[in-house]
């Protein structure tokens, strides 16, 4: 959603009667997908392979496919390692992150700082990982 559809949402909030009527008129845009339900579809968008996803996050391949089906719930790291393995933006891994209920990466933060510079220059989670452990952070 771009951020003059949500300045319109905030608008029709406003002025609305009643919120059962502002749910109702904006009912597509309320009902946000879940964490399972975003990657899935991140992962359609992108037309890889969920193995390959796994494979690239750098995850145990049964705990992957746990996540990927919902009976895991994936910790910040974890989820952070999928969007390594996606090779997401960073506008996408905030929602993810989002969609998780974690804190989006946050630049004054030494580690997510050394996080947003690989993922906006394409580094691999091992170069990333390198990076971190050369900067005396915990690596993913």
């Amino acid at each position: 959603m771009k951020s003059d559809d949500t300045q319109e949402l905030f608008s029709a909030l406003k002025e609305s009667s009643s919120i059962k009527n502002y749910l109702k008129m904006h009912e597509s845009v309320c009902n946000s997908i879940t964490l399972v339900e975003y990657l899935n579809l991140l992962i359609e968008k992108k037309s890889i392979k969920k193995s390959q996803v796994i494979k690239n996050s750098g995850l145990n391949r049964i705990y992957g496919y746990q996540i990927l089906s919902g009976s895991k719930n994936p910790s910040r790291d974890k989820l952070i390692c999928f969007c390594f393995g996606l090779e997401l933006d960073i506008i996408d891994v905030q929602k993810l992150l989002y969609k998780g209920s974690y804190n989006p990466l946050y630049p004054k933060d030494k580690r997510d700082s050394i996080i947003i510079y690989c993922l906006c220059k394409g580094k691999s989670l091992l170069e990333t990982n390198l990076l971190l452990d050369e900067n005396q952070v915990e690596p993913l």
